[in-house]
């Protein structure tokens, strides 16, 4: 019990906050970490790393290496750092970052901010009102629900780079599927929407968009 600061060492460790405001490091090798109840800090480190925040409003950055991050129920700010990491939010308004490396990056049940970074990164919006960053890189932009009321934005999708992949949408093959999309354009950029769910993308024109800048499963 009680706020706790704890190192992991030259090897891979296994390290739990328990309750309190923890602050928890795992140093060098292949490490688990995870904060238990209260606002914790967690750093992975050099290593595939696997952290978890777990309660409460954590921050948890991965470090160097391929990391699984995850957030828990709480607000909370998770960073992969260098590698290819996989990290989810959970349910709250979580920011995620995926920093260098081909990351994926899911935002879970609220309002989140996902930003990809650099590489290759596949960020899936989850439920609630998202804000998508892929950063430099072929990104791709994931949709698998549509909820009616929902806005997302999708803040710099590049043509011929990026793709926005969708889930759901009634019509036989791509080229059936793509005229059921209502995408219309307004002053911030072209929306795209269906089933009442709306995906802004930024300072894009409808016109520019063809089926090619879509994968539909």
């Amino acid at each position: 019990m009680g706020a706790d600061r704890l190192y992991g060492q030259a090897g891979d460790d296994t390290i739990g906050g328990g309750a309190g405001d923890d602050m928890l490091f795992g140093g060098n090798g292949a490490d688990i970490l995870s904060g238990g109840p209260g606002n914790d800090l967690l750093e992975g480190g050099a290593g595939n790393d696997r952290l978890a925040g777990s309660f409460d409003h954590d921050t948890v950055r991965g470090g160097l290496g391929d990391d699984r991050i995850g957030g828990g129920p709480g607000r909370d700010l998770l960073d992969g750092g260098e590698g290819n990491d996989e990290l989810g939010g959970g349910e709250a308004d979580d920011t995620v970052l995926g920093g260098a490396g081909d990351d994926f990056l899911a935002g879970g049940g609220r309002n989140d901010l996902l930003d990809g970074g650099t590489g290759n990164d596949t960020l899936n919006a989850g439920a609630g009102h998202d804000r998508l960053i892929g950063g430099e890189g072929a990104d791709i932009f994931v949709f698998n629900d549509f909820t009616a009321g929902e806005r997302d934005v999708i803040v710099d999708f590049q043509f011929g780079e990026d793709r926005i992949r969708l889930t759901g949408i009634e019509g036989q093959g791509p080229t059936g599927r793509f005229p059921a999309l209502d995408i219309q354009d307004t002053d911030a950029g072209a929306v795209l929407r269906y089933a009442g769910h709306e995906i802004l993308l930024e300072d894009v024109a409808a016109s520019s968009l063809s089926r090619d800048d879509f994968i539909f499963l």
